[in-house]
């Protein structure tokens, strides 16, 4: 089970009690993966979604808004209670991108922290 796995694990485990126990609600990976990695490591880590959180409706959705620049962006996933996750990429990008999350409500939180995309999702 890769740490993103576990900090999610009450989202997939069969026994939610011990999804409980295994899950991480403060956790950021170490891992920084292109938009289509970090979809497939969100869907399987939330198959059924999470609230307002569904991998793959935010993954194009992002690509939407990427166009032609899908490739320069990394993802890192995280839990900060609920879903979470950071981008990296050029600043000029990162504030274009956060501008268009805003527009759109696509996330709860839409932050520029230490160079970084933050997105959280209640």
């Amino acid at each position: 089970m890769t740490p993103l796995m576990k900090a999610y694990a009450d989202c997939w485990l069969r026994d939610y009690n011990e999804g409980l126990i295994a899950r991480d609600l403060n956790y950021r990976d170490n891992l920084w993966l292109t938009l289509s990695e970090w979809e497939v490591a969100m869907a399987e880590a939330t198959p059924n979604g999470y609230n307002d959180f569904e991998a793959h409706e935010i993954a194009n959705k992002l690509k939407a808004l990427l166009n032609d620049k899908i490739e320069c962006i990394t993802i890192q996933g995280a839990r900060e209670g609920s879903v979470a996750c950071y981008i990296k990429a050029e600043q000029s990008l990162l504030k274009k991108l956060a501008e268009q999350i805003r527009k759109i409500h696509l996330a709860d939180e839409i932050d520029i922290v230490n160079n970084e995309l933050r997105l959280w999702w209640d």
